[in-house]
């Protein structure tokens, strides 16, 4: 909850959930720690599930003031790329393969610091209201 008032900036932070923090969806903790981005998809044909600890955070300047009123719900959509995530020198990487792992995340990062845009969508399509 975001309180009342005009905003002309907005922070996203990407990061895994430390100990004090509540889980709010299972999948990201488990025995070998908590996750910041859970990846689900396939590589040649083979189901995968790519579990990162990577933390970023992007700051987004708004043009105009952003009137938060209370009892009002917005909801903001952070878009980002996961597409290019996979890709090192034009090839791509296998995401079951632990030798990667580091290109993948810092991947993640990159793609959330320096090439994602947020944008206002109340009404949940994945467009710009």
């Amino acid at each position: 909850m975001i309180p009342a008032g005009n905003y002309r900036k907005i922070k996203f932070e990407i990061h895994k959930l430390e100990d004090t923090e509540a889980i709010p969806d299972p999948e990201f903790a488990d025995a070998n720690g908590r996750y910041s981005v859970i990846v689900k998809g396939t590589y040649l044909g083979v189901y995968f599930v790519y579990k990162s600890s990577k933390s970023a955070h992007q700051f987004l300047q708004f043009p105009n003031d952003l009137p938060i009123s209370v009892g009002v719900s917005n909801n903001v959509t952070l878009l980002v790329k996961p597409y290019i995530w996979f890709i090192k020198d034009n090839a791509y990487l296998n995401p079951m393969d632990p030798a990667n792992m580091n290109d993948i995340d810092n991947n993640i990062k990159d793609n959330i610091k320096n090439n994602f845009k947020a944008f206002k969508d109340n009404d949940k399509n994945g467009i710009p209201d």
